[in-house]
């Protein structure tokens, strides 16, 4: 593929308006069955393909399982990328083709072999393992020639100080924040990313598209 928009779930992508900007890609990634509908002139329509990590996949089986099913928002979710891929370890890939056929989804899987462990990136040292959004960069950089990536930013404010989400939908009802569980090194990747755009070897989009 010539262009590839990553769409991480960052709040930075609240009211950037890059929802058309993306969906003019070729190819389109999304990571961890994030909130579309009611968000996509900010993160557009499409999507061939969502990363999907094992933590993720836990939280959807305990939302399953909420007698008020009205709180679990991941069905919705799963509609809005209907046939297309989704990609984890094989761990995963049993309750990601049982939520699809309970929700009557023609979904595809691809299976990781193996998690990326601590190594090097672009000469970048990484002191853990790289998160679902970086590991999805580097997968998507094996098949595309332009990369282009939105909603990576990890800072509690965007660059005007305003104050942001960590994500750009609302969580869901698993008692235990996204936020509390974080186990990456979030800073580093920013950085590492935004040396990679200035190296022009992708294009990071950290604030408004142009409209």
């Amino acid at each position: 593929y010539k262009t590839c928009a990553v769409v991480a779930n960052g709040g930075i992508l609240l009211g950037s308006n890059c929802g058309a900007d993306i969906d003019a890609k070729d190819y389109v990634m999304r990571i961890n069955l994030p909130a579309i509908v009611g968000f996509e002139k900010d993160v557009g329509r499409r999507t061939n393909i969502t990363f999907v990590n094992t933590n993720v996949v836990n939280r959807m089986k305990e939302c399953s399982e909420m007698k008020d099913r009205s709180r679990d928002p991941y069905p919705a979710r799963l509609r809005s990328i209907n046939n297309t891929v989704l990609v984890g370890n094989r761990v995963s890939q049993n309750a990601l083709m049982a939520a699809a056929r309970s929700n009557k989804l023609l979904l595809s899987f691809w299976g990781r072999k193996q998690d990326l462990r601590r190594n090097k990136v672009a000469g970048w040292k990484l002191h853990s393992r790289p998160s679902s959004g970086l590991t999805t960069v580097l997968m998507t950089s094996t098949f595309c020639d332009h990369l282009f990536l939105y909603g990576f930013y990890p800072f509690p404010r965007d660059k005007q100080d305003r104050p942001i989400p960590y994500h750009y939908f609302p969580d869901d009802a698993v008692d235990e924040p996204i936020i509390n569980l974080k186990k990456h090194h979030m800073d580093t990747e920013y950085r590492l990313c935004r040396d990679l755009h200035r190296r022009g070897v992708l294009r990071l989009q950290d604030g408004e598209c142009e409209t």
